[in-house]
């Protein structure tokens, strides 16, 4: 992704997350601890797949 390729030439830590990135836990862990900035990539809804990566990435939080 050409936004998080720019960003992260930057010095900014970006991280790209999509539908394939659910079953990746070194991901999640890194939008909770290091990254700066998560881009969303995917086909679906976009509301549904924020509301499934807002869960997987801080389950203790989540209301779901």
């Amino acid at each position: 992704m050409l936004q998080a390729d720019q960003a992260s030439a930057k010095g900014i830590e970006t991280i790209v997350l999509n539908e394939d990135t659910t079953k990746t836990t070194d991901s999640w862990k890194r939008v909770r601890t290091t990254a700066a900035m998560v881009y969303l990539a995917g086909d679906g809804p976009v509301r549904n797949l924020s509301q499934t990566m807002e869960r997987l990435a801080f389950p203790q939080t989540s209301d779901s």
